[in-house]
């Protein structure tokens, strides 16, 4: 799906997303960002890359499904219909495994659904340096995102082997 299709199907659904991105930077919405007249389909985008844990009352490691969890619990859900939360650890001086939670909230379903990724599983995708690895993640989200029917993710329309794990109504439905 291009931007631009992602826009129209999303504008055409009266789909408002509020995005909070953390430990990656924000490349979710950077990539909605080069979208014209995304501010139809963004409500807002937050990084509260050093204030999560304070913010939300986290006490349990950031990049979690917990973590995630909490903060599309304790997120007031007013003005949008569409909640994204994602944590990823990527690679800085010290080699980590890469990888990475993302919630999924829609309005219609209230549900959410839970997704972890590991970044050295993807195929097709550069993990070679630190800024390629943000930009990738921000692609992984949006494939996910533009295959998402509010209910569930169809993982065979997605570009990349990179799901671990799906949690949903606190079922774990391995990938």
């Amino acid at each position: 799906m291009t931007l631009e299709d992602f826009f129209f199907f999303f504008f055409s659904l009266n789909r408002k997303f509020k995005i909070i991105e953390i430990g990656a930077g924000v490349p979710f919405a950077e990539k909605l960002f080069n979208i014209p007249g995304c501010s139809k389909i963004i409500y807002e985008t937050e990084s509260p890359y050093g204030s999560a844990k304070e913010k939300y009352g986290i006490d349990c490691r950031m990049v979690s499904q917990e973590a995630v969890r909490t903060i599309i619990e304790k997120t007031d859900k007013t003005g949008f219909n569409i909640l994204v939360v994602t944590s990823f650890q990527i690679n800085s001086k010290e080699r980590v495994v890469q990888h990475g939670w993302i919630g999924i909230w829609s309005e219609e379903f209230n549900f959410p659904i839970y997704l972890h990724v590991t970044l050295s599983n993807c195929s097709n995708l550069n993990f070679g340096n630190r800024n390629d690895t943000i930009k990738n993640v921000g692609t992984i989200v949006y494939d996910l995102i533009s295959n998402y029917d509010g209910f569930k993710i169809n993982l065979q329309k997605t570009n990349y082997n990179f799901v671990d794990n799906v949690f949903h109504r606190g079922v774990l439905n391995d990938s």
